[in-house]
């Protein structure tokens, strides 16, 4: 009998009197991870086995066979299960097998025992899964080297596929067995924060699962020193992965990850470079420069709000030259902004269902309280964020943020719809500037093809609609090469650029904002017909130019790929005119 036989006792808690689960035995030691397995050679509880335990028995424990008739016993070291542990006992026992060691794991990892036993190569098996982390860093390492926004994987019928969406564009990076892709499923899944799958023990592919997980990985030399690194070896750097994942038809699954750089040093960005022209600039420079008011950036999910804003930041910050304070909410904090006090959102479900660590509207009040200037908050997400941040501003603070909305007039909307006051929204300096933005592929210099020398081999539908837009600039645009070249990894573009459109109300349109929710009214109709019309008093090289107009100025300056720029954009036959939207 070892000396863990006698700790049958539940009793016992933690020191802040917080509920707790009823363990068997607390001294044991926990498994939390794949990686901390012991090595086995056969799982002695699987079907078929020495000590065949029944289908609920096996969700509960395993027992390993260790070699020269030693086991281990893993569990869920649960009191309500206890039962299972002294009837796995009694079978070693009964079969002269000995108990060497006791371990604790969640069920997610018990699982894992019985997935590689019922493989015919449970040793090739297990030398994978002890290489499952370094394997999934090498994914993760090589999305990053390589600006990857997310990781695609594929499971299908006999193998695996892995993507990265780059520049917008999903690229094949490799292939694994399904037996790989199997296993790295559910080895990955036991890396999420413990938090973010509560009630989830196990990864289950033929359920919708919603996790997240940090990882460190190493990244080359070369992306190294792009991240500001002079030194010759890889460095580590810290990444935020949001995994998404689904059952597909009809025996597979995928696993989106959305990969989010933590701690990147905005000092590198400059907006010039994000892909705003000189009088954008202008305008959110002017703009940044006020002392109280609202700045928000608009655009879908991935279309770089964050960049934008934080490069915004930083140059506000250094405009002030360290004499004004700065605080930062976000989830989670991606750049590093010299001057900022950044907090990052922690908060989490506890077990008993209340908020844990930071959260974002708990950070936000304590900002407030904390004599701040200026404000970033990541999202305005809801009512209750809403509400604040119009109380920030109404205390006199320069706020920027970010809302989901399909354009400027579309993001007031928005805010009207989560509660701010209409009659506050339309007060004169309460609303700056919204900026709404798109990404569009940029080609790449070395390779790109002269719309006249391709044209012969694009879709007829598609070269019809791009000549009637640029039939005056036929012989100074271009197409992307279809194979790229080795200076652009075979994609035919070089990154992405920026094209927006910015509103900043004036008069007219703040008198129109207070009836935008009136059910007939098409008081939001004519704002955006006043704002198209060029009437308003911001520059006009800015007011009323639509993200679709600067991306055909680009394409003008042989910078983007009609073709490319419809497929983000839309078709240019369906983008209505300033003169028709302004009869409108």
């Amino acid at each position: 009998m070892s000396a863990h036989d006698n700790e049958l006792s539940p009793t016992g808690s933690p020191a802040n009197n917080s509920p707790v689960v009823p363990r068997h035995n607390p001294a044991i030691k926990v498994i939390a991870r794949h990686d901390q397995m012991p090595r086995y050679s056969k799982v002695l509880t699987s079907q078929g086995a020495a000590l065949a335990a029944n289908e609920e028995q096996r969700k509960v424990l395993a027992v390993l066979d260790l070699g020269s008739k030693k086991v281990c016993i893993v569990w869920t070291n649960l009191w309500d299960e206890r039962n299972n542990y002294v009837w796995a006992k009694a079978q070693c026992e009964r079969q002269g097998y000995a108990v060497v060691e006791t371990m604790e794991a969640p069920r997610s990892i018990i699982e894992m025992f019985y997935s590689a036993a019922s493989s015919d190569a449970v040793n090739s098996t297990m030398v994978f899964r002890g290489r499952a982390d370094e394997l999934f860093d090498e994914v993760v390492a090589a999305a990053l080297a390589d600006g990857a926004s997310d990781i695609h994987w594929r499971i299908e019928e006999v193998v695996t596929n892995i993507y990265f969406r780059i520049d917008g564009q999903l690229v094949f990076y490799k292939s694994l067995t399904r037996e790989a892709g199997e296993q790295l499923s559910r080895a990955a899944f036991t890396f999420a924060d413990n938090d973010s799958r509560a009630g989830t023990s196990a990864f289950n592919e033929k359920e919708t699962l919603s996790v997240s997980m940090k990882r460190e990985v190493m990244v080359d030399a070369k992306t190294a020193r792009q991240e500001g690194d002079n030194g010759d070896l890889p460095a580590p750097v810290s990444v935020k992965l949001r995994w998404e994942s689904h059952p597909v038809y009809p025996d597979g699954w995928d696993i989106t990850q959305r990969v989010l750089r933590l701690g990147q040093d905005s000092r590198q960005l400059q907006l010039r470079d994000l892909g705003y022209n000189e009088a954008q600039i202008d305008t959110l420079i002017k703009a940044y420069r006020s002392r109280v008011g609202l700045i928000l950036m608009v655009g879908a999910t991935g279309s770089g709000k964050s960049t934008t804003l934080s490069t915004a930041a930083h140059g506000l910050l250094s405009y002030h030259q360290g004499r004004k304070k700065m605080i930062t909410i976000e989830d989670p904090t991606e750049y590093i902004i010299k001057g900022a006090r950044q907090i990052s959102v922690t908060s989490k479900k506890g077990l008993d269902g209340r908020d844990i660590g930071v959260s974002f509207i708990g950070a936000l009040k304590t900002a407030m309280r904390s004599d701040p200037d200026f404000l970033l908050v990541g999202e305005i997400r809801d009512s209750e964020t809403a509400i604040l941040t119009q109380h920030c501003v109404d205390t006199g603070h320069l706020v920027l943020s970010t809302v989901h909305a399909k354009s400027p007039m579309g993001a007031i909307g928005r805010l009207l719809e989560m509660g701010m006051s209409p009659s506050v929204i339309s007060d004169e300096g309460f609303i700056r500037l919204v900026v709404y933005q798109a990404l569009v592929p940029k080609l790449c210099e070395a390779c790109r093809v002269p719309w006249l020398e391709a044209r012969d081999r694009v879709d007829p539908v598609a070269r019809q609609e791009v000549e009637a837009q640029f039939h005056d600039h036929l012989g100074q645009i271009y197409t992307q090469r279809k194979d790229g070249c080795p200076r652009c990894k075979h994609m035919g573009i070089a990154g992405r650029t920026v094209v927006a459109e910015m509103l900043a109300p004036d008069r007219e349109i703040r008198s129109l904002i207070p009836q935008f929710q009136i059910e007939g009214s098409n008081a939001r109709l004519l704002a955006q017909a006043y704002w198209r019309g060029e009437y308003s008093t911001i520059a006009r090289e800015v007011q009323g130019k639509t993200c679709m107009d600067q991306a055909i100025e680009k394409v003008k300056l042989g910078i983007c790929c009609p073709l490319n720029v419809q497929m983000e954009l839309g078709q240019f036959s369906e983008q209505p005119t300033r003169d028709a939207e302004r009869r409108s």
